[in-house]
């Protein structure tokens, strides 16, 4: 019985240094991946938004609409109401009558240089993309501070199967579960698109194992 209690902690010890271990190698990786000079992986070159052009019976609708609700507004006196409709009718002329600006997004080694910023992998929680009529959307979730914000991505001139491989090797690719996709969502966001239609390897190490390659080509032929 001693022997076997000898033996337990004995096992217990090693277990707990083969873990103190690899905690050590694991800090040790990500002090040398952080002392390691930022070097660019992949540039592309897209609008700063989605803009598409709208005809003349879009225009007639929202008018329409809007005019209803300033009426409406006008007879129960929220004139506050008033002065918002105007400004929203103003903001969607102008984001529909006005091509965005092009501007470079760059991916590299420690994060996305997007918008004259440096967002360090750490700071993305999350990605997916979705597909709104001819543009597809990159959309992430980054942290600020104690808050998440929404970052969207249009793939533009670049390659969205090389932008998608890389950088689900450092962020989480979320499911359309996951995200709550729903039918007013697809409406707004655009249709979701699922990670292995971008996955260019099945040798792609995915930051979450979740999203592996060979997993989800198991998924996809088991679902056949």
């Amino acid at each position: 019985m001693e022997n076997q209690n000898v033996s337990k902690n004995i096992d217990k010890e090693i277990a707990r240094l083969d873990q103190q271990i690899a905690d050590a190698k694991q800090f040790r990786a990500i002090i040398q991946e952080e002392q390691k000079p930022i070097y660019s992986v992949y540039k592309w070159i897209a609008p700063e938004r989605v803009f598409e052009t709208r005809d003349r019976t879009w225009y007639v609708i929202v008018a329409s609409i809007a005019m209803a609700v300033i009426i409406y507004s006008a007879l129960t006196g929220n004139y506050l109401l008033i002065i918002a409709v105007i400004a929203l009718i103003l903001l969607l002329y102008a984001l529909n009558s006005i091509p965005p600006e092009k501007v470079t997004h760059e991916i590299t080694n420690k994060g996305l240089n997007v918008f004259e910023r440096l967002i360090l992998w750490k700071d993305i929680t999350s990605f997916w993309v979705t597909r709104r009529n001819t543009h597809v959307l990159i959309n992430f979730e980054v942290k600020e501070g104690k808050d998440v914000d929404r970052i969207i991505l249009l793939e533009g001139e670049g390659d969205a199967k090389k932008i998608v491989s890389y950088i689900v090797q450092h962020v989480d690719y979320l499911s359309q579960a996951e995200i709550g996709m729903n039918i007013i969502g697809s409406i707004l966001e655009g249709k979701y698109v699922p990670l292995i239609r971008f996955l260019e390897s099945d040798d792609i190490v995915t930051k979450d194992p979740k999203d592996s390659p060979l997993l989800n080509q198991q998924t996809k032929t088991t679902s056949k």
